[in-house]
């Protein structure tokens, strides 16, 4: 829309107040085009004139210059352009911004739309873990590249893996808040118990969670390995509810347990004493004793 009115004052002085009124846009947004297409050559500011050049047809066009303009011309890339600019709260994207969010339709085959939810999905995912640092394009880029190395470049397969991590986010901050772990990061053992528990038996945290005040009351160090137990118990069950779980027997979780942590006796160490209850030392003191008196 700048570049346009430009073209309508072309020839005329005007300020950039009036360029901006007559492009129907706020001034920081058209003083970052009016830099932008001066950059490009698109513009040629002097004292006394704006002049536009046609088609940017410059004596010495550069390929870059030629590739930024055709994508601008094109609707769908001027609005994935500002949509951009929106999330990563700017007035409008540098001409080098604008280059790098354009190779990712241009090389890499991205829809403007993949591009989008992609950047609304890493704002929003700052903004959770309460990161100081604004968005960026560079950040769109780079994890846009990653993403397509893996496979995931189609708006379908990307709606599902932000599916997925969102998940996977939520599961963490389960393990967290059920075992209290706090500053240290989880172990692989830890994540694919929760795993099961909540992708294969189908269990929500308070279910979960009452496993855990079970081994709690079972175990010295509340162990993962005897919630599993458990929580396999009521899922073998079919144990729905909180309620359920709370009624349902694991006694016998208790004493195999107990058994299994019973020290085990040495092959080589007899089950009973030797003299059954007899004494060999108080049997020796008795005749001692006798063969006393008998001197006597």
């Amino acid at each position: 829309r700048v570049l346009v009115a430009a073209i309508r004052l072309s020839g005329v002085r005007v300020t950039l107040e009036k360029l901006a009124t007559e492009a129907a846009t706020s001034l920081p947004r058209a003083r970052a085009s009016l830099s932008l297409w001066e950059s490009e050559g698109a513009i040629l500011r002097t004292e006394s004139e704006s002049n536009v050049i046609d088609e940017f047809e410059l004596s010495t066009p550069t390929v870059e210059a030629k590739r930024t303009a055709e994508s601008i011309r094109a609707e769908n890339l001027r609005s994935l352009h500002e949509e951009i600019a929106r999330i990563i709260e700017k007035p409008a994207l540098e001409r080098e911004e604008i280059t790098r969010i354009t190779s990712l339709v241009t090389e890499l085959a991205l829809s403007p739309e993949y591009i989008i939810t992609l950047a609304s999905f890493l704002k929003e995912k700052r903004e959770k873990s309460d990161k100081d640092t604004r968005l960026r394009v560079g950040n769109i880029v780079n994890q846009a590249k990653a993403l397509t190395a893996k496979g995931i470049d189609t708006l379908e397969v990307l709606e599902r893996h932000i599916e997925l991590s969102e998940k996977d986010t939520r599961d963490e901050r389960m393990i967290r808040s059920v075992l209290g772990i706090w500053g240290r990061s989880i172990s692989k053992t830890i994540k694919e118990y929760f795993s099961k528990w909540t992708n294969e038996y189908c269990f929500g945290e308070e279910i979960i969670s009452e496993a855990y005040d079970i081994a709690s009351l079972n175990t010295t160090n509340s162990s993962p390995r005897y919630m599993d137990k458990v929580l396999t118990s009521w899922h073998e069950a079919g144990l729905k509810t909180v309620e359920e779980c709370r009624n349902y027997d694991t006694s016998h979780l208790k004493q195999k347990a107990d058994k299994r942590s019973a020290p085990r006796k040495s092959k080589t160490e007899p089950d009973t004493p030797k003299y059954g209850n007899f004494d060999p030392n108080a049997a020796f003191m008795a005749a001692l004793d006798r063969s006393y008196s008998d001197k006597k």
